[in-house]
């Protein structure tokens, strides 16, 4: 799974680039976190092919799964649409087509201070004169990156999101609540490895600090709140509070392989 093999290469690699004399794995996090951009992408056309299944086939065939639902008019899929567009088009759509098909490179870089380190990426591609930099059609000057640690609460938010509006358009559609898997003895949802696992990845991805990047210091950020039995999450779009102040002395400890 994306999710789970981003988060443990994440801390290694901040361990290793907070001491000297380490050699850091940086392409792993490279090749995982791209991987998880590219199957965030691919659920939102996962969600188009499950609202496609819950309505009669359009007239005309469609070989697109959002052109076949647009067509079919599925009820409450204008919602989904109209909240996830913006997200998919402007957000994570640009940043994975350029990986796919751009010939671009995810590059790792990490501030660090006596008292800070923030670890983040950028998507790399010609910037005026020749030189390689922050991609102007990603990043919107070339001094600009993420943080991993704003990255990550915000695609996270957007998983939970489209799939609440999911879950509204299949019960609009099959007329039925969709309820938690039960055991049948009313104990609620059937504990798995995989649940376990799921909580796990909810609790490390809760205890992400708001350091983020010097041009996402005034940007919202979602809060995610897990309590200690993980039977529950909850997440907040924008945060009642300010990112954390990033350290004006922090300098670039690392900025990848050329």
């Amino acid at each position: 799974m994306a999710w789970q093999a981003v988060m443990p290469a994440l801390a290694v690699l901040s361990a290793e680039l907070r001491f000297d004399g380490l050699t850091p794995d940086v392409g792993s996090v490279e090749t995982k976190y791209g991987n998880l951009l590219h199957a965030l992408y691919e659920h939102i056309d996962a969600c188009y092919a499950v609202m496609r299944c819950v309505a009669p086939a359009p007239a005309k065939p469609a070989q697109w799964h959002q052109m076949a639902v647009r067509a079919q008019k599925v009820p409450g899929a204008k919602a989904f649409e109209d909240q996830v567009i913006a997200y998919k088009n402007l957000s994570l759509g640009p940043t994975v087509n350029l990986l796919k098909h751009g010939e671009s490179r995810l590059r790792v870089l990490a501030f660090r201070s006596r008292f800070a380190f923030t670890l983040g990426y950028f998507i790399d591609g010609p910037q005026r004169g020749g030189i390689i930099g922050p991609a102007p059609t990603v990043h919107h000057d070339g001094n600009s990156a993420f943080s991993f640690n704003r990255d990550i609460l915000i695609h996270w938010w957007w998983l939970y999101r489209m799939s609440e509006l999911l879950a509204d358009v299949v019960e609009r559609n099959i007329g039925s609540k969709m309820l938690p898997v039960s055991d049948g003895n009313g104990s609620g949802v059937v504990p798995s490895e995989a649940a376990q696992e799921w909580v796990k990845l909810c609790r490390a991805i809760a205890a992400i600090p708001p350091d983020f990047m010097p041009d996402e210091s005034e940007k919202p950020y979602p809060l995610v709140v897990v309590p200690p039995t993980g039977a529950s999450i909850r997440l907040e779009y924008p945060a009642p509070r300010r990112p954390n102040k990033f350290d004006p002395e922090a300098k670039i400890g690392y900025s990848g392989p050329t």
